[in-house]
């Protein structure tokens, strides 16, 4: 069971909450809500308090939110330590996480414009070296 100290500020602390939480956290990868509803089969949550949970905690900032490759589901990622990039293969879906933001130096060019850039998605997709090698 997580500590008190480290439960996010500002979100009602439930057993289903913290076990869906606990899956992101222990994740290298950013995951749809099937896949951590299917991480916590043996348990008795259903699929739509997954939902519940990711909605609350993108609601406040805990996890973000992106797009899949094929853009007809959505990924959920933990945001804490500033915001991460992927590269998705198209073919394993193996993500990838990028040491870099490829778009963080246009932030001065929007602001010359007159705009302030608050958040971005830059999304990546081609195949990993072990699906390219196998095609």
């Amino acid at each position: 069971m997580r500590a008190k100290s480290n439960w996010p500020e500002g979100i009602r602390r439930t057993a289903c909450r913290e076990r869906v939480l606990d899956v992101i956290e222990r994740s290298d990868a950013p995951l749809s809500a099937a896949e951590i509803f299917a991480k916590l089969s043996a348990s008795d949550i259903w699929l739509s308090t997954v939902y519940r949970a990711l909605e609350t905690f993108t609601e406040k900032g805990v996890i973000a939110k992106t797009p899949s490759p094929g853009g007809d589901t959505a990924l959920y990622v933990l945001s804490g330590g500033g915001h991460v990039h992927y590269a998705v293969c198209l073919r394993c879906h193996r993500a990838v996480k990028l040491n870099i933001c490829p778009i963080r130096e246009e932030f001065a060019r929007a602001d010359a414009y007159g705009f302030r850039v608050l958040g971005h998605n830059v999304e990546l997709f081609g195949y990993c070296d072990k699906c390219e090698t196998g095609r």
